[in-house]
């Protein structure tokens, strides 16, 4: 099985005990994710803070056109550095999402490192060079823009 990883990095202006109650509130994740994957959270009664093991099903488009189920573990926490989620049924073969949480200059450096496999295995390099990759980068890039939004909001009002 060919394993891909990606890591994405950004600091935001905020204190960990902030950052890791947004980030570890699994009703928090629609705000982050863009409007065009139709992402829902077909689990009810969510608790406030993620913990090991909790499963969470969503519903998810993840490219025009194609609709699937995806079922998360919370496979470890240990807050406020980190917490992983891995995909129990859902469109890759292997999906494997560190979030990390650390104190720098500046805020709190916020790091995602996303190992994945695709469920098709020939013409993989292709496939995810031309189209999964080039996807998740405008993913993680659309989150980006929206942390940065929600922290520079969240901010002003306190």
């Amino acid at each position: 099985m060919e394993k891909y990883t990606l890591q994405y990095e950004q600091i935001v202006q905020a204190g960990l005990n902030q950052v890791w109650k947004f980030f570890s509130d699994p009703r928090n994740l629609p705000l982050i994710t863009p409007p065009g994957m139709k992402f829902k959270t077909l689990t009810s009664n969510l608790p406030d803070e993620i913990h090991d093991d909790l499963v969470i099903e969503y519903r998810v488009s993840p490219l025009m056109g194609y609709s699937t189920n995806w079922v998360s573990r919370i496979k470890e926490v240990k807050a406020p550095d980190f917490f992983i989620d891995e995909q129990q049924n859902g469109p890759y073969r292997l999906w494997i999402h560190e979030h990390r949480f650390k104190q720098v200059d500046g805020g709190i450096l916020v790091s995602d490192k996303v190992t994945y496999a695709l469920p098709v295995p020939f013409l993989g390099f292709l496939v995810n060079t031309f189209l999964i990759k080039p996807k998740l980068d405008s993913i993680f890039n659309f989150r980006r823009k929206k942390i940065n939004e929600l922290f520079n909001s969240f901010n002003h009002t306190q």
